[in-house]
Formats: C-alpha cells, sequence, structure tokens
C-alpha cells in the first residue's frame, strides 16, 4: 500500500532524511500532503518565531546603537571642550613666557643703573635686592 501511494502522490526527495514518520516516507522521500499539512506549517510558524526574534533583537541593537551615538557625541563634544582649553592654556603659557622674558631682560639693567646712579652705603642693599630680583625672576 505504501509503495502504491509513494507512486501516486508526488514527492519530495531528501538525501540522507531525517525524518521518522515511516507512514509518509517512503525510501527518502516525503509524500506531498505530509509536507504541506505538517512541514510547511511548522517550518512558516519556526520562522515567524525567528523572525520576530530577529525583530526585536534588530530594534534592541538600533537602540543600544543610538544610545552609543549619543554617547560618542557627548564625548567628542567633551574632548572638543578639552582641546578648546588646552589650547587656551598654551596661549597663556606662551604669554607668560613672554612677560617673564621681558621681566628677566629689563632686571638686567637694574643692576648697573642702581650702581650708575647711587654712590652711597645704601646703594649694597639695593644692589643685594635688584640681584636677587633678578635671580627669581631667572628661576621662574
Amino acid at each position: 500500500a505504501q509503495a502504491s501511494l509513494a507512486h501516486t502522490l508526488p514527492c519530495f526527495t531528501f538525501a540522507g532524511s531525517i525524518w521518522d514518520s515511516h507512514d509518509v516516507m517512503v525510501g527518502n522521500s516525503v509524500a506531498l500532503p505530509y509536507v504541506a499539512d505538517e512541514l510547511l506549517p511548522k517550518a512558516a510558524s519556526t520562522a515567524s518565531e525567528l523572525n520576530t526574534s530577529a525583530v526585536s533583537r534588530s530594534e534592541q541593537l538600533e537602540r543600544l546603537l543610538g544610545d552609543l551615538n549619543v554617547g560618542a557625541d557627548q564625548d567628542n563634544a567633551e574632548i572638543s571642550r578639552l582641546y578648546e582649553t588646552v589650547d587656551r592654556l598654551r596661549v597663556a603659557a606662551k604669554d607668560a613666557q613672554n612677560f617673564v622674558d621681558r621681566a628677566l631682560a629689563l632686571s638686567h639693567a637694574f643692576v648697573p643703573m642702581i650702581e650708575a646712579s647711587y654712590t652711597c652705603a645704601g646703594a649694597d642693599h639695593a644692589l643685594q635686592k635688584a640681584h636677587r630680583l633678578h635671580l627669581k625672576i631667572g628661576r621662574a
């Protein structure tokens, strides 16, 4: 009976078939009604579950990527502000160095000016202060 049923109904052949049901199998072939009534609905249900799962996971990934993008944008903005601050500090440090260099050059002239202007005994005290000022500016 199985042989006559298999020859009258269209069948699908699967190499190395994994089907258990011997009622629908003849050799390595599956009867078309079994495929239409059993296999396709199960496969469609499984595909629908996989699709639903994939959609929810892709939506979750999109939310996570959106969160990452927002975080990256915030980090980039903070890094930009940091670069701006560092640039301002660099300019300020350069200006401070220029002021120190000018002060050092000006303080270098104090000792000869004091020696030439003051010949009294109090000039030694003023000379020492001018010299110490020049050294402190040089250390700066």
